[in-house]
């Protein structure tokens, strides 16, 4: 692949060490901006010739599809598909806590930094009515066999995995409804508007605990 550092940020051409010319520039993240086509050129000269192996293997062993025998059926049935997407996500528990936990970069200075992809794709995903359309498809048994497959016990291993968060939540909070409660403790509720004052209020001071909760207010 070219470096960066060998890249004009006026998108003049780079040259590759073959003699293809691949065009690039730096953009405003200081990122590779190519295209598709220039970039599997460049990866493809990156990474150099893949070396086919040899099979030695016997094809009367094959299980085959019977109609054309030594030759697989042109998509899988729908079971053995499931069969070996269930297999794999299945194996795969012990390398996505692995990697969950030890990450190339951290994932939320990443996220933070994706803000800007985030806005563009959830304006697209609004414009589409991506999720009305998914909705649409929805029904209530899709919830009902989920609930069924993990049961009450799934509900509670999800609860205690998620209890040093909630603890965290939950301590932060405390302070902030203990000191809106006892400020409401101080409103009239002689009349009527009084108690409507009041409930409004309250409404009105949960919802600023929501917003500095979650760094909106200071």
């Amino acid at each position: 692949m070219p470096h960066k550092e060998n890249i004009k940020k006026s998108g003049n051409p780079i040259t590759t060490p073959v003699s293809t010319q691949i065009s690039a520039s730096v953009a405003e993240d200081g990122k590779l901006r190519m295209s598709p086509e220039d970039f599997g050129q460049a990866f493809a000269k990156a990474i150099g010739p893949i070396q086919v192996p040899e099979l030695h293997a016997d094809p009367s062993t094959f299980h085959t599809n019977p109609v054309t025998p030594g030759v697989g059926s042109r998509v899988i049935d729908a079971a053995t598909w499931f069969k070996r997407y269930l297999k794999s996500a299945k194996d795969a528990g012990d390398d996505w806590e692995e990697r969950t936990l030890t990450p190339r970069r951290d994932p939320i200075q990443a996220a933070i930094a994706s803000n800007e992809k985030r806005i563009d794709r959830l304006k697209e995903s609004e414009d589409q009515e991506k999720w009305l359309k998914t909705m649409q498809k929805r029904t209530f048994n899709d919830v009902a066999e989920g609930v069924q497959a993990v049961k009450a016990a799934g509900y509670v291993s999800g609860v205690d995995a998620k209890k040093a968060k909630a603890q965290r939540r939950i301590t932060e909070l405390q302070p902030l409804t203990e000191a809106l409660a006892k400020s409401l403790d101080q409103m009239s509720t002689a009349t009527k508007k009084d108690r409507g004052d009041k409930m409004l209020a309250a409404r009105d001071g949960m919802l600023a605990i929501g917003e500095k909760l979650r760094g909106i207010t200071s």
